[in-house]
């Protein structure tokens, strides 16, 4: 009897382990790091996430998916208003997690300078950029969206701009 009970709390374990397993293999969500600095005399905001192991990660996403987002609404500055910047949140969202939804890509910068931003992601080879680009233009039609696809096998992109700026 006491035998029984230990290797139904040993097979207990073993599935919570398991599950918790699976739970891992999701999407991993990270923390973002954000900063300002300044480039021509103009304010640049930066947005990435933290503790990316790019050695590892550049295997999976060898291209680099640029998507500039031209904002409407802007300061002097090149910063956008407040209020307009406030009503991106859900845009913002969604180009962020564009490809980490479904593991294809994730993001690794973003960048707001002189009435735009530019989202920096890193792509697989099998991500669909075109139909996930349609979907972002149907649903977002208000948004002034352009982008390009390119190689980038060992992520020098990422790696100069981290080292150039010292992230």
């Amino acid at each position: 009897m006491w035998l029984m009970r230990e290797v139904k709390k040993i097979v207990h374990i073993f599935l919570v382990l398991i599950l918790m397993g699976g739970c891992d293999s999701k999407k991993k969500e990270y923390a973002w790091k954000t900063g300002t600095t300044e480039y021509e005399g103009f304010p640049l905001l930066l947005r990435l996430p933290v503790g990316l192991d790019y050695d590892s990660l550049q295997y999976q996403y060898p291209r680099l998916f640029l998507v500039t987002h031209t904002l409407d609404i802007v300061q002097q500055s090149g910063l956008p208003d407040a209020t307009y910047n406030k009503g991106l949140i859900e845009f913002d969202d969604a180009m962020v997690t564009l490809f980490s939804n479904n593991n294809s890509g994730l993001t690794v910068l973003v960048e707001t300078f002189c009435g735009k931003r530019i989202y920096y992601m890193y792509v697989s080879n099998s991500a669909d950029t075109e139909t996930a680009m349609k979907h972002m233009q149907k649903n977002y039609s208000d948004c002034r969206l352009t982008w390009q696809l390119k190689n980038d096998s060992q992520w020098g992109f990422i790696r100069k701009y981290a080292k150039d700026y010292g992230l």
